[in-house]
């Protein structure tokens, strides 16, 4: 088929040249003619060396891809957040997050407020977070239940965690999970953040530590 195929373009390109004026016939002629034959032969040529290229850059890409799932497989799970020693870094009051086709903001009274923690990784290990292993803890006067007033404890869990600044949101009443998986000691930073009513300018943020024994069921 390509064989035939060549030969209709040559013919085609051979008639064409063929009737040019007289001031390319003779030499000039022979020399388009043979160009043309030489472009036709050549193209093919071409096509298959960058077919050839992509499927070597998709096979190199599946490659990595799969060395990266097995490497990610064989990092330690760290089960003790303690040992990262989270701190605060930063904290925000922010308009709204969006993560895909999800937005939520602070409804009346309250404000959503992003804080940004940094911890310090000392071994490879993967890190699995999620919103609700994060809470802000912060007291609040009340008269609602004595009529001289009390302060009251909150505890009030993250409604989303940021990875490399890209937001995961928690479905409503749900949780939303993200995980690190570290090849090298050094820093971690992640966001969580918060609702809170607008009156609090100070608190606290929990986060689990490991209690001390293995349960075991028999």
């Amino acid at each position: 088929m390509y064989f035939f195929k060549k030969v209709f373009i040559t013919a085609i390109t051979i008639v064409f040249i063929t009737s040019l004026p007289i001031s390319f016939m003779g030499c000039e002629q022979s020399k388009l003619v043979d160009e043309a034959i030489k472009a036709i032969e050549e193209k093919p040529t071409e096509v298959k060396k960058t077919e050839e290229k992509t499927s070597e850059e998709l096979t190199e890409k599946t490659v990595t891809e799969s060395t990266e799932k097995k490497q990610n497989k064989e990092l330690p799970l760290l089960m003790d957040l303690a040992q990262i020693n989270l701190e605060v870094k930063d904290a925000e009051v922010i308009n709204e997050i969006s993560s895909y086709d999800r937005t939520i903001s602070a409804k009346g009274g309250y404000k959503l407020v992003a804080v940004t923690l940094e911890g310090n990784v000392n071994k490879p290990c993967r890190i699995a977070f999620n919103n609700f292993q994060f809470a802000a803890i912060y007291e609040e006067y009340s008269t609602k239940y004595k009529a001289e007033g009390e302060f009251i404890v909150h505890i009030k869990e993250s409604s989303a965690i940021a990875k490399n600044n890209s937001w995961s949101l928690a479905p409503e009443g749900g949780i939303v999970t993200t995980t690190y998986y570290i090849y090298e000691s050094g820093p971690i930073f992640l966001k969580v953040a918060f609702s809170l009513p607008e009156e609090i300018f100070s608190f606290y943020v929990l986060y689990p530590t490991l209690v001390k024994g293995e349960v075991t069921l028999h």
